[in-house]
């Protein structure tokens, strides 16, 4: 039963990693939300819930390349989001 829900898990993982895809798309592709600053694809796959190295490895990066993506971005936040 443990294998079956960790399978879930992952599923829903990576489903929320395209929700978030196609929602970013969308955005992108709007032109009054598309003013808003732009966030690496590598955030709104984490933000989804994929680890470092399942984003490293959908992009074709190393992890080390995806954290360095994760903590500009993180720096460049303001504070509260």
């Amino acid at each position: 039963m443990d294998d079956k829900l960790a399978t879930l898990k992952q599923i829903e993982i990576k489903l929320s990693a395209l929700v978030g895809l196609a929602i970013e798309e969308a955005i992108r592709s709007s032109p009054d939300l598309a003013r808003r600053r732009r966030r690496p694809i590598d955030a709104v796959l984490s933000d989804a819930g994929l680890t470092g190295t399942e984003i490293a490895k959908l992009l074709g990066k190393t992890p080390q390349a995806v954290s360095q993506v994760l903590q500009r971005e993180q720096r460049g936040r303001p504070r509260g989001e």
